[in-house]
């Protein structure tokens, strides 16, 4: 059984189509991909699943609870959690700051301390820069404390967009290490990236989307190797039928 189910997902930004017709699954501690170019719709569907945006049609599931009335901030607590693409930290903030202010509402003041500790020991490279204003850290270090602060709510499903955006190739893969401790922890982790490579590498199985669609799915080995996933991110030709995953 998956932990996130998304069916059937259509946005629309007014009349202009954002994403028709997704549907994904994301399990229990695995590192799902989703794909494509530029404006393929990747982004709109974490705010969709994040009820920053409201779909006109399908249905949402979290651990087989609807999610479809549920209030963006509502689904935090429920243990739904997005990194936005450009890490979106408190600059003016310190490192401390920024993941207590993450932490509040879920749980008493001891149990925010202890949460505070263990999110340090899983991210140590924080430790050092609790007292820094967090527009002082490097973009990598940056982007560490976007999925720290993340961590910190205890999420069952952790989207993360575009966490190797602007990145040097070390802190890349450091990052990328970072999400797959994070799921073996448990925590299932649903992946935007623009770099397949990258993608491919640490995640069990993908999505493409390709004009708002999704074109292809399955294990991340097998497409790795597909013709297919080039197409859709250079736009050449028209959109591969559908492959079941």
């Amino acid at each position: 059984m998956n932990v996130l189910d998304v069916s059937g997902m259509t946005v629309y930004y007014g009349p202009v189509r954002g994403v028709e017709d997704v549907t994904l699954g994301v399990g229990q501690g695995e590192v799902v991909a989703l794909l494509g170019a530029n404006g393929a719709g990747k982004s709109t569907v974490l705010k969709a699943i994040s009820g920053l945006v409201k779909p006109r049609a399908g249905q949402l599931e979290l651990d087989g609870r609807d999610l479809r009335a549920v209030k963006a901030a509502a689904r935090v607590r429920l243990g739904l959690v997005q990194v936005p693409e450009g890490r979106r930290i408190f600059p003016a903030l310190t490192v401390r700051e920024n993941l207590e202010l993450a932490g509040l509402g879920t749980g008493g003041r001891a149990q925010r301390r202890e949460r505070l500790a263990t999110t340090l020991d899983r991210f140590p490279l924080l430790r050092p820069h609790l007292a820094k204003l967090a527009g002082m850290l490097s973009g990598g270090e940056q982007q560490v404390l976007a999925i720290a602060r993340g961590m910190m709510a205890e999420p069952k499903v952790l989207m993360v967009d575009e966490p190797s955006l602007g990145l040097a190739p070390q802190m890349i893969e450091a990052v990328y290490d970072l999400l797959v401790g994070i799921a073996a922890t448990g925590t299932s982790v649903l992946l935007v990236e623009q770099n397949v490579t990258l993608a491919f590498e640490i995640t069990q199985r993908a999505y493409v989307l390709q004009q708002g669609r999704l074109v292809l799915s399955g294990p991340s080995r097998e497409l790795a190797d597909d013709p297919r996933v080039v197409d859709a991110y250079l736009g050449a030709g028209p959109a591969p039928a559908p492959r079941p995953s």
